[in-house]
């Protein structure tokens, strides 16, 4: 496997990459299928039949039993670098994921439709759960279907460090919230007025970013979806949102005392002693009070 490793460094070049996925795609149709993708592993990766049988489905994403030149660049420019394959607890869960998958895969297709996926979530125990609800929010393609890929982010097995670093273009750790806004549309399925509020809500301090670890925490909460499905606390954080982005005249997604006293002034709060509430809010003691810390003091959202 240590001979696939230089494929995986951000400075080779695409040309290197498209030379590589063409010599596996031997049919010319600009993707790979499951045996082209296997081969490539199991030749080029050193995978055995196994691993690369779990791969192939964890990067189909959208489960059309292919892996496209795109998905194939962005996992190696992920720096995933097999981190799966060498924890063996962490594989031995994504073995088992895979087996429950398969057994109720009754057409191998290669994806779950609606009838299977009742049948799956009935046997892990989720007897009482919404399925309606549950498969549309697994189905991040839209596509009436739900892929391997799907389903282990849902149970946040996935390498969601390949997920992160995807969107770290320049590699610093940190998505800033453009980055996290395409993360959150691209590959959390969440709609363009969705993303624009999460990526305020998870910039905790107002520093225009988030880390790996502060995203991690927030994917296994269980919060992540909760005020989404909620369309009356949802629309509440849509206002959030609209207030405050009124307030941030710099765009600089924090409100600084004068934006804050403006917006206490519009909320009626006329006679409040800026400088004491100001300081009172601003949780991080940084001179400014960011979307989240707004939130913590509305109690609009569930932000702990």
């Amino acid at each position: 496997m240590a001979a696939g490793f230089s494929y995986f460094d951000r400075r080779v070049p695409s040309i290197a990459i498209h030379s590589l996925f063409d010599k596996y795609d031997t049919k010319r149709d600009g993707k790979l299928d499951e045996k082209e993708m296997k081969f490539f592993l199991e030749e080029t990766m050193g995978m055995d039949l196994e691993q690369s049988q779990i791969y192939f489905f964890l990067l189909d994403k959208d489960g059309d039993l292919n892996v496209s030149y795109e998905e194939f660049k962005d996992w190696l420019r992920s720096g995933e670098r097999f981190q799966r394959l060498d924890n063996h607890p962490k594989f031995e869960r994504v073995c088992t994921a895979f087996e429950h998958f398969k057994t109720f895969d009754t057409d191998n297709s290669g994806t779950l439709d609606r009838q299977q996926f009742e049948a799956m979530m009935k046997y892990l125990g989720y007897r009482n759960q919404d399925m309606d609800e549950a498969f549309a929010m697994m189905d991040r393609h839209n596509n009436g279907k739900i892929s391997f890929w799907e389903f282990m982010m849902w149970l946040n097995w996935a390498p969601i460090e390949y997920l992160f670093d995807k969107y770290d273009k320049d590699g610093s750790g940190r998505l800033n919230c453009s980055e996290l806004n395409d993360l959150l549309q691209k590959d959390l399925g969440f709609v363009k007025e969705e993303a624009n509020a999460y990526s305020l809500l998870l910039d905790k301090d107002g520093d225009q970013s988030i880390s790996f670890e502060e995203f991690l925490d927030w994917l296994r909460s269980g919060e992540r979806f909760q005020v989404i499905n909620d369309k009356a606390r949802f629309k509440n954080l849509c206002k959030a949102v609209e207030l405050f982005k009124t307030y941030d005249k710099d765009n600089s997604n924090n409100l600084s005392k004068d934006e804050f006293k403006d917006l206490l002034d519009s909320l009626g709060y006329k006679a409040v002693d800026v400088e004491r509430f100001f300081e009172y809010l601003d949780q991080h003691k940084n001179g400014k009070i960011s979307f989240w810390e707004l939130m913590k003091w509305l109690n609009w959202v569930p932000v702990e």
